[in-house]
């Protein structure tokens, strides 16, 4: 009897193990870790790296019930690399990227997965050279595709909510001539001010931060939604970029070397209902500083 009660402990000891991850072995390229949920439950894990490959399977593991979940495969016509998990969206979503690594432009795609479903994982984005960004409010993801044979430039959104895909923006590209590559485009990494208006409102305007390291120069481009139209247009240094702090605000990161702070200049650009700039403000930011000063009138 007791010979039997060691056996089965064992048993429920074996499958313990094999049902929780385990790092995979060291190689010259590797997918990602083992990923904890935000509520440490649920961790995702990715098969083991293995040359011969070009699809990767990815599970979730609850360790309420001591359960594997498998999620799903990457794409099995994209040859993959390596996969990670990008971001945890709350305690049950979470979003994985894999790509084919080295070079800047290669083949890339981003899933996203309900790690308590079976089956869930399901490819929202593609051929993007940024990561594709998630936003909260409303929960989105938008991200840019570069397509230098076509010189164009389209920028997407992928509602979590809804599981729905529209195009916010296409245009021309800027293509990479001074690096000799008259087939490729500069990086544009893309933010709508979706955050900043009414839930049941779009997008009215579109950051467009373009450049990237081969680039001495960040353009940054802002653009009216749903008609495209170029509102506003600066150039900062390699590192400039610019975001939303309010649905008609937007703060230029890294115009110019500051040396009273020992940072950055940069500023603030209010836009009017039609798309005018009604007002600049200049702000300087240490580095490493977080912003915290907003312009004079949003503090009216």
């Amino acid at each position: 009897m007791r010979a039997i009660l060691l056996l089965m402990l064992c048993a429920c000891s074996v499958w313990s193990l094999a049902a929780q991850p385990t790092s995979c072995p060291s190689e010259i390229l590797a997918n990602g870790e083992p990923s904890p949920s935000p509520n440490s439950r649920y961790t995702v894990f990715i098969q083991c790296y293995d040359p011969a490959r070009t699809a990767y399977t990815v599970y979730a593991y609850d360790a309420e019930s001591d359960r594997e979940i498998t999620l799903g495969e990457t794409a099995a016509d994209l040859i993959t690399s390596y996969a990670l998990v990008s971001e945890w969206i709350n305690d049950t979503t979470v979003l994985i990227r894999a790509e084919t690594g080295g070079a800047t432009y290669n083949w890339r795609s981003a899933y996203i997965a309900d790690v308590t479903v079976a089956g869930s994982l399901r490819e929202v984005a593609r051929d993007y050279v940024a990561a594709p960004r998630y936003f909260v409010t409303p929960p989105r993801i938008e991200w840019s595709i570069e397509d230098g044979l076509t010189e164009t430039l389209i920028v997407q959104r992928y509602d979590v909510t809804t599981g729905e895909t529209e195009t916010l923006y296409s245009g021309a590209c800027l293509l990479r001539d001074q690096v000799g590559d008259a087939l490729s485009c500069h990086m544009v990494t893309p933010s709508s001010n979706q955050d900043f208006v009414a839930p049941d409102e779009a997008a009215t305007r579109l950051i467009l931060n373009v450049g990237d390291s081969a680039r001495e120069v960040k353009t940054i481009e802002v653009r009216a939604l749903p008609s495209t139209e170029l509102l506003y247009s600066i150039n900062a240094l390699g590192s400039g970029f610019a975001e939303w702090v309010s649905a008609d605000t937007v703060a230029v990161y890294n115009l110019a070397f500051d040396f009273e702070s020992g940072g950055f200049g940069g500023l603030f650009v209010q836009f009017g209902e039609d798309g005018e700039v009604l007002a600049e403000e200049a702000f300087a930011l240490e580095v490493g500083a977080t912003l915290i000063v907003r312009p004079s009138w949003m503090e009216e």
